[in-house]
């Protein structure tokens, strides 16, 4: 076999590993909304759709459908297209100098403008040699001294027609495997995901760090990693965000996802508690790496808040699954209360348009974080950061069921009361 057929099927291996967590994932967010897979056509990132949709599932299933059907005849291949399009406008100038820096010091990659400030939380980021921003992070501004470049900049123009080229080969392949039939439409990420493997794949070895856990991404670094010599190369992960079952009122570590591709190559975690390092033992990493001498670090997430009412003030953290409660919480006690009320939606699902009619004060920008007196969150990383600051949170469920509506509402009552 040449060695150009070896590494298309060893990158279509990878991209298969990666997205079957993606299916896990997805499975996860249409159990806990109620919601098969076949309602909404097997779409991809289904809490966004279920947001857009609300009761209207059927209208969205046949276009969904559609998508799928013209997905399997060509429409895959526009879509790739149209990704290579938009890489070739913002790109950067090709810069080799990236791909030859230092190796004795870390690189941090960021996948979420979120990401730049759980670095900088576990105290990780000013001894970084660099930090990469990744695809959902090219806009990122950085204050901080360290330096700082977009992964474009490692990629060349034929690397660029290369990652288009292999994006219609493996969206091909995947089409041909049983396991992807019906979830055919998550090889929309196929280009983005191979431009950026073939970006960090020129770079020397290095220790990189991390702030996804389990997802496509994750999966890409340590596959990376693994093709390169331990001692040269290792894969640190920072918790991001809390590690607990989404039915859960608790914000002890627990896991509802199962997930196929575990890590092999993560040398170090930096987790809130012993609960999140067990959480990645038992359901993240594999049986191998868990072997070997894994370094744990704790730390606790922190948040730089903003003043924003001299009243007594409550933020609402926002989720699409959970949009139908906050609705009914704005009817029973929002309305007619005389405390500030703030609404935060999650920064990478928009709210509905029902969410966003309503009189709550919302908050658009997604590093601005209010300082209140209070929060109700389902399981969040924004209680755990409130927390640090003394501030408490009334807790529901993620995947909260109107039957438990009232119990969550008593409790809220309760607090409010408590502060007249």
């Amino acid at each position: 076999m040449d060695k150009n057929k070896s590494s298309q099927l060893r990158l279509l291996a990878h991209y298969l590993a990666a997205t079957k967590n993606e299916v896990a994932i997805d499975k996860s967010v249409y159990s806990l909304c109620s919601c098969e897979p076949s309602d909404l056509g097997y779409a991809p990132r289904p809490a966004k759709l279920i947001s857009i949709a609300g009761s209207n599932l059927r209208s969205i299933r046949l276009i969904i459908n559609l998508a799928a059907f013209m997905w399997r005849v060509g429409l895959d291949k526009c879509w790739f297209l149209l990704d290579f399009l938009r890489l070739m406008i913002v790109k950067d100038r090709f810069d080799d100098r990236y791909s030859n820096l230092p190796s004795n010091l870390p690189i941090g990659l960021s996948f979420s403008p979120r990401a730049l400030g759980v670095l900088e939380s576990a105290g990780v980021l000013n001894g970084m040699g660099a930090l990469i921003k990744c695809p959902g992070s090219e806009a990122l501004d950085l204050d901080s001294k360290v330096l700082a470049f977009n992964f474009s900049a490692l990629l060349t123009w034929q690397d660029c027609i290369q990652a288009l080229r292999l994006s219609f080969i493996i969206s091909s392949r995947m089409r041909k495997k049983a396991l992807f039939d019906v979830w055919r439409l998550q090889s929309y990420t196929a280009f983005k995901w191979i431009a950026f493997y073939l970006a960090i794949e020129k770079m020397s070895s290095h220790k990189f760090v991390i702030t996804d856990h389990y997802d496509r991404w994750a999966v890409l670094m340590d596959r990376l990693v693994a093709e390169r010599s331990k001692k040269e190369s290792s894969l640190t992960i920072v918790q991001h965000g809390s590690l607990v079952g989404l039915a859960s009122t608790s914000m002890e570590s627990s896991f509802s996802v199962e997930i196929p591709t575990r890590l092999c190559n993560v040398a170090k975690l930096y987790v809130y508690n012993e609960g999140s390092a067990e959480v990645f033992r038992h359901y993240i990493l594999s049986h191998r790496a868990t072997e070997h001498s894994l370094e744990v670090e704790f730390f606790k997430p922190k948040i730089s808040l903003s003043p924003v009412s001299s009243d007594f003030s409550v933020l609402i953290v926002g989720h699409a699954i959970c949009e139908n409660f906050h609705l009914y919480l704005y009817d029973q006690v929002v309305s007619n209360s005389t405390v500030d009320f703030f609404y935060k939606p999650h920064p990478t699902v928009s709210p509905s348009k029902e969410i966003k009619s309503r009189g709550w004060h919302m908050i658009e920008q997604a590093d601005f974080f209010p300082e209140v007196d209070l929060l109700i969150s389902y399981p969040s990383t924004l209680v755990a950061e409130y927390e640090g600051r003394g501030i408490g949170a009334v807790l529901h469920p993620l995947a909260i069921k109107p039957e438990e509506y009232c119990e969550v509402l008593s409790r809220i009552n309760n607090k409010l009361q408590a502060v007249k």
